[in-house]
């Protein structure tokens, strides 16, 4: 039902015409006749018929908000949930951007129904992760404005911390990070790819990222806490676990982070085990893991 039918008047004779903007832009339906008095009649019921039938559902799903935010199942913050909606919009959700960190544990959660303890969910930023094997054009996805421009829809304050950064930061300190694994062939890889143009994030390479890409993507409605749905897309929890636990053992990991960073793991292997028994630790999901992804130092005895 996009653009709107009108009378117009063109060279002398009247033809039914679509507008699809505001410059006029259209195409001509045909002369005035019979046929094409009802065809704008039809499509005038149609649009007053789903007016309301919009109505009615936005309606129907603020209430269901409420009720979101009365059983406190509204989990996802604000912010993070717009940019998350905004990505998803542009095609980029689960195409080209995945993602990772404790964000992701939202994910998680609601598939199995529960809430992660809050010294678990802690963390001031959301990691993006842009899969940087794919050579997609971006920038026509997003209409030219990149990463940066989804996230301004969220919040106009959001900025890149420095020219060329990986990181953007509203006014509140809320930081989203661009992260992409080393590539392959350091000479040959454009290092300095980006979602836009201008101002958008640079992506950060980051080691053995990969790891959360070598398996089918995970995808969840989860509720964020203004009470509306937010789509996530995040690694396979398996390698997530994995990767978080390896990460606790990395000696140049910060002594914070790594305490987090098991915490998280620990946590996503209970779930598993206890609510989400249809994703096993098997060895085909092992095989293609370094040896010491494994079976982590970290890993509660229970899960070796």
């Amino acid at each position: 039902m996009k653009g709107t039918l009108i009378w117009k008047v063109l060279r002398g004779k009247t033809y039914l015409f679509k507008k699809l903007d505001a410059r006029g832009n259209g195409r001509v339906i045909g002369l005035r006749s019979t046929e094409t008095e009802a065809t704008l009649q039809a499509a005038r019921r149609r649009k007053a018929e789903l007016r309301e039938r919009l109505a009615s559902l936005r309606s129907r799903l603020t209430e269901h908000a409420r009720l979101a935010k009365a059983l406190r199942i509204a989990r996802v913050p604000t912010t993070t949930a717009a940019g998350l909606r905004g990505l998803n919009r542009a095609g980029l959700l689960g195409r080209n951007v995945i993602v990772v960190g404790t964000n992701a544990l939202y994910a998680y959660e609601a598939a199995g129904g529960v809430h992660f303890d809050s010294s678990v969910m802690e963390t001031g930023d959301v990691d993006i992760h842009w899969e940087a094997r794919s050579r997609l054009t971006l920038a026509s996805d997003v209409r030219g404005a990149g990463l940066i421009g989804l996230l301004r829809q969220a919040d106009r304050s959001f900025e890149p911390t420095a020219a060329r950064s990986f990181r953007a930061a509203n006014r509140n300190g809320f930081m989203v990070d661009l992260l992409k694994p080393l590539p392959k062939d350091v000479i040959r890889d454009d290092v300095s790819r980006s979602l836009g143009a201008g101002d958008d994030l640079f992506a950060a390479e980051t080691r053995n990222l990969a790891w959360l890409l070598s398996a089918k993507k995970f995808h969840q409605t989860a509720i964020a806490r203004d009470g509306f749905p937010v789509p996530l897309v995040a690694p396979d929890p398996r390698l997530f676990a994995l990767h978080k636990l390896w990460l606790a053992e990395q000696s140049d990991r910060e002594p914070v982070k790594k305490g987090r960073d098991r915490a998280q793991g620990n946590a996503v292997l209970t779930l598993l085990l206890e609510r989400l028994p249809q994703y096993p630790l098997d060895p085909r999901l092992l095989k293609g893991l370094p040896a010491v992804a494994r079976a982590p130092k970290s890993m509660t005895p229970r899960y070796l």
